[in-house]
């Protein structure tokens, strides 16, 4: 359990130090940076705030910080790498969600000119069954 904790401190750190060292970067390749929505609406609601980590103007990395409900509050974090084509996010990432621990997600994002967000795809929780995502949210 530790180690894993390490890791995704260790991934969460990588990926803003290589965020700020980045200069070449297009300043309308990423015109909303952050996003708060919501996830699994009836399965395990959660509330997440996260923020996108550019490496240039097609990759870079997602931090996430949040909170689910199940049985009690729950912490999740998660540090994912992503690739985009105009307004489609392909998203691959490894977290830690309080009440299952490790988990491995592939995700489809798709963001608004408006700031509109959808978010669908899969978690694996190792050792065990996987579940669907689908998240609504706002980014800014």
């Amino acid at each position: 359990m530790k180690k894993c904790i390490l890791i995704i401190l260790f991934l969460f750190t990588s990926s803003a130090l290589l965020a700020l060292n980045v200069n070449d970067q297009k300043e309308d390749a990423y015109p909303r940076k952050n996003s708060f929505y919501t996830q699994n609406f009836i399965i395990f609601p959660t509330a997440n705030f996260d923020r996108i980590l550019p490496v240039n103007d097609k990759v870079g990395f997602i931090s996430k910080i949040g909170f689910g409900f199940y049985d009690t509050i729950v912490p999740i974090l998660e540090a994912s790498f992503f690739a985009h084509k105009k307004k489609s996010y392909g998203e691959f990432g490894l977290g830690y969600w309080g009440f299952a621990g490790a988990v491995i997600n592939v995700n489809y994002r798709f963001m608004g000119r408006k700031g509109f967000l959808l978010k669908g795809g899969f978690s694996f929780v190792p050792g065990e069954e996987g579940f669907p995502l689908l998240g609504l949210g706002y980014s800014f």
